[in-house]
């Protein structure tokens, strides 16, 4: 399906702020062109049904995603993340392979009112559509529906998306969503730098671009163990096992899936996971604790 396939029939009805009269705005501001950045929700937030995103003149959308409200708030992804100085907020989707990325900080100094949509794919960024104006935010309407551990998230028939609201610099971050994503003997041989070590993510300045992958000397076999389960963790793994039970409990990103299958998971992170556990069990290349 094409981007242009998803395009919307305009309403009727005057748009203020890229949102309709019964659609309480979630986030909203102008960029270059006189065009609008607008995540609008159902009505009566915060007991909507559905939210939706949409990019254009106001009252004639270039682009609306969904088109069908049935659909809920299930394509998109919510996360709140502290920084030094305040804090951000992103709002994702993924279509055609490309994720849609509405941001938000709020704080002091560099990050002060920075706001727009960033569009990737492929862990490379195609465009940023800055905020020219201010902006309206109302995160709060939908985040008890979004945010991990509600209803919405941690529901039967929901497939969890651990890459869809990350940026390729924070999968860089961190080793088991980077597993997620690449295979290990790649990152392993070189491939972490040529992946992580661009302008764009970490930076060739960056301590571990000049070490070996995944630890620099012969690591503890525990280290495999913990990547293992963690690539778990992001797919809701309902673990039995006290210490990861209580380890990834502990751990706002994770939500307890009893309904968890394994076809969630791509198949490179099954592959990784082979892998590891591997490592683990013939302890060639691992120091037992």
């Amino acid at each position: 399906m094409s981007l242009l396939a998803l395009l919307s029939l305009v309403p009727s009805a005057t748009a203020a702020e890229g949102c309709y009269p019964d659609e309480p705005v979630v986030f909203s501001c102008e960029t270059a062109g006189g065009k609008w950045v607008s995540v609008c929700a159902g009505p009566a937030a915060p007991s909507s049904i559905w939210v939706k995103y949409r990019f254009g003149p106001l009252g004639k959308p270039e682009f609306t995603y969904p088109t069908d409200t049935a659909v809920g708030f299930t394509p998109f992804r919510l996360a709140t993340t502290p920084i030094v100085s305040g804090e951000s907020t992103t709002f994702s989707f993924t279509v055609d392979g490309a994720t849609f990325e509405v941001f938000q900080s709020v704080g002091s100094g560099e990050v002060a009112n920075a706001a727009g949509v960033n569009v990737t794919k492929g862990g490379t960024l195609l465009r940023t559509v800055a905020c020219t104006g201010p902006v309206t935010a109302d995160w709060a309407s939908i985040a008890q529906q979004m945010m991990p551990g509600s209803t919405l998230i941690g529901s039967v028939g929901t497939t969890p998306d651990p890459l869809g609201n990350k940026s390729q610099k924070e999968i860089c971050e961190d080793d088991a969503l980077l597993l997620l994503q690449h295979p290990y003997a790649k990152l392993s041989t070189g491939g972490f730098s040529e992946v992580c070590c661009t302008a764009n993510t970490l930076g060739s300045d960056d301590p571990r671009c000049n070490l070996d992958w995944p630890v620099n000397d012969v690591p503890f076999c525990s280290h495999f163990d913990q990547l293992r389960n963690k690539m778990f963790a992001f797919y809701g793994y309902p673990f039995q096992k006290a210490q990861w039970a209580d380890q990834f409990g502990k751990e706002t990103w994770y939500v307890k899936r009893d309904d968890f299958q394994a076809s969630w998971m791509p198949a490179v992170a099954t592959a990784n996971i082979a892998i590891l556990k591997g490592i683990v069990e013939k302890k060639e290349v691992c120091i037992v604790e």
